[in-house]
């Protein structure tokens, strides 16, 4: 039934963009029924006498499943999931170590002494390194250990290979207590960011729930 709503000429036209995203995420065993489905619910919606509220509803529905649409098909593929996971990672530990590099934080430590200083500054390494594995750990559902373990290295890895690329003087080795904070950051957070449950299946009525 959904068929007869996309292809009669005189029929309500679904927003294209959405519809077309819907159509490229939907797995293609499910696409037709689930995307006729949403179709259906959307024509009744336009013959009430709410085109403008059907087009909204129609993209809400997409909008409210195309996380959930994508992470599936990101799951199909282990190599690409742990691609996708370790760069997110990675990604994650950079914008939270800018996000801590900020002149209130830097303001908060320069009154520190001592051992405070070294306390505070180790807490921000370790916890920059948290938020990494907690979003390699989320995203990588088949292999979330290696997904952690490579995190660790590229962004160990990465400050040397731009110091070496650079020409600078003094190339910062990470030291063992680095390496072991590294590991110890991302481990951890891999392991509280790994999902507890499989990601929700698309549901035979989309307009009942969301996919």
């Amino acid at each position: 039934m959904g068929r007869e709503v996309t292809d009669r000429a005189d029929g309500p036209r679904a927003p294209a963009i959405a519809a077309a995203l819907f159509r490229v995420l939907l797995p293609p065993d499910r696409r037709d029924d689930v995307l006729g489905d949403l179709l259906e619910e959307f024509a009744a919606r336009q013959r009430a006498g709410r085109p403008a509220g059907a087009r909204r509803w129609f993209r809400s529905q997409v909008a409210r499943s195309a996380s959930a649409l994508a992470l599936q098909r990101l799951h199909a593929s282990p190599v690409l999931e742990t691609l996708v996971a370790v760069l997110a990672g990675f990604g994650a530990i950079l914008l939270w170590v800018v996000a801590v590099n900020r002149p209130p934080v830097l303001g908060a430590l320069s009154r520190l002494d001592g051992g405070a200083f070294a306390l505070a500054a180790a807490l921000l390494e370790l916890s920059s390194f948290v938020v990494g594995g907690l979003v390699a750990g989320r995203l990588a559902v088949a292999r979330p250990a290696l997904a952690a373990l490579a995190t660790t290295i590229v962004a160990l890895a990465t400050p040397v290979a731009v110091a070496t690329f650079a020409g600078a003087a003094a190339v910062p080795v990470p030291s063992p207590w680095w390496i072991v904070l590294a590991l110890a950051g991302v481990g951890l957070g891999a392991r509280i960011g790994r999902p507890r449950a499989s990601i929700p299946g698309a549901g035979s009525r989309t307009g009942a729930r969301p996919l």
